[in-house]
């Protein structure tokens, strides 16, 4: 589950630093030594390291508040309360502000809840689904 949320979490902050390139305006960086493409990868590893750390917060939050209960049990909000109390230090962490503290908080929550509803909807297995005519013949 740690591992699962860090690498969730890097994806998605990462995503979150690619998409920042599209908000209208200078981008200015500000590390020395300045080199080619900053821009672009700055705001990507800063944000995808942000996620990680959140993203493994968040699985050893929920494993160490919401131990000896199921999937069934755990409420979405529950989950997205979490997910918020991992991903805003972890940003603030690497040196963002707290405009992108606040959104980025909601998008953590927001992924959380949908993981949530996804796993409690419980997609059956793929041995559990029913075989067609083709899988039949092809079955040893």
């Amino acid at each position: 589950m740690i591992t699962g949320g860090a690498v969730a979490g890097g994806i998605a902050g990462a995503t979150l630093g690619l998409i920042i390139l599209l908000v209208p305006g200078p981008k200015v960086i500000t590390v020395t030594p300045q080199f080619f493409g900053a821009v672009v990868v700055l705001p990507a590893a800063l944000l995808g390291l942000a996620g990680a750390i959140s993203g493994g917060t968040f699985g050893i939050l929920l494993m160490l508040a919401e131990r000896g209960r199921g999937i069934e049990s755990l409420r979405i909000h529950r989950s997205a309360l979490w997910a918020a109390a991992a991903t805003a230090p972890a940003i603030r962490f690497v040196g963002w502000s707290w405009t992108t503290v606040a959104i980025g908080s909601v998008i953590g929550a927001a992924i959380s809840a949908g993981a949530t509803r996804v796993a409690k909807r419980g997609a059956p297995a793929i041995s559990e689904l029913p075989m067609t005519e083709t899988s039949r013949a092809e079955s040893p």
